[in-house]
């Protein structure tokens, strides 16, 4: 039995993993925001849009005061324009989101950057949010 063969058996014992047959190494299935793109909660489009909003968010984060692991340690390196850069592309974003629910940037934040759960009747805030972020 070989390595691969001998981690996917490890795998199809967990059970956020074991549903998913073949794919159960792919890591998008450490996440809940992974898990429904996998189980067709969200589409593919919604799912690259939650990755970009989370990329935009953390890169803010390392921008600014935040504690670790999003911290400035790098601050020194970083130009004025590149802050500022990812100050508006934050806000930008969340202003997408504000335009479609008060609600959504919350739900967003909480499901796609920190791994939150989903609570009950949040899905449609949830796809509505992504759909604006991708441009839907």
């Amino acid at each position: 039995m070989g390595i691969r063969d001998e981690r996917l058996d490890r795998a199809a014992e967990m059970p956020h993993r074991a549903f998913a047959g073949d794919d159960r190494l792919d890591v998008r299935l450490e996440s809940e925001f992974g898990r429904m793109f996998f189980t067709g909660k969200i589409s593919k489009p919604e799912y690259e849009a939650g990755v970009r909003y989370a990329n935009i968010v953390l890169l803010y984060l390392n921008t600014t005061d935040a504690p670790e692991p999003y911290g400035n340690d790098y601050l020194d390196d970083l130009w004025d324009e590149e802050c500022l850069g990812r100050k508006l592309s934050m806000a930008a974003a969340k202003q997408i989101l504000k335009g479609v629910d008060p609600r959504c940037s919350h739900v967003v934040d909480r499901v796609v950057v920190y791994d939150g759960p989903l609570n009950h009747g949040e899905m449609a805030l949830l796809r509505a949010g992504l759909r604006a972020l991708a441009g839907d």
